[in-house]
């Protein structure tokens, strides 16, 4: 269904996000980065896109990129002291 949503608005960042949503939980990371990197791409406003290409930088072990992708969700406005993973991957993996 989202497949078909972007083709009839290719424009809505909601879309790709949602879509990559979809990928990370299937593991397909990779997909779902390229659906992040255009979502930012139509809105680098929204920081939860910037939180969720960090997500699937990190699963795919590129953790500069996972730190980059926190800083810009957290410079957006992003409070991650609730969200546990965020945190533990800024932790543990950047500077």
């Amino acid at each position: 269904m989202l497949d078909t949503a972007i083709k009839v608005d290719s424009t809505y960042s909601g879309f790709y996000n949602n879509r990559g949503l979809l990928y990370y939980k299937l593991k397909q990371n990779d997909k779902a980065v390229e659906d992040y990197n255009r979502a930012i791409t139509l809105d680098s406003t929204q920081s939860l896109f910037h939180a969720n290409l960090a997500l699937a930088y990190y699963y795919m072990e590129k953790f500069d990129k996972a730190c980059e992708s926190i800083f810009k969700a957290e410079q957006l406005g992003l409070d991650i002291t609730e969200l546990k993973e965020l945190k533990r991957i800024k932790k543990n993996h950047c500077k």
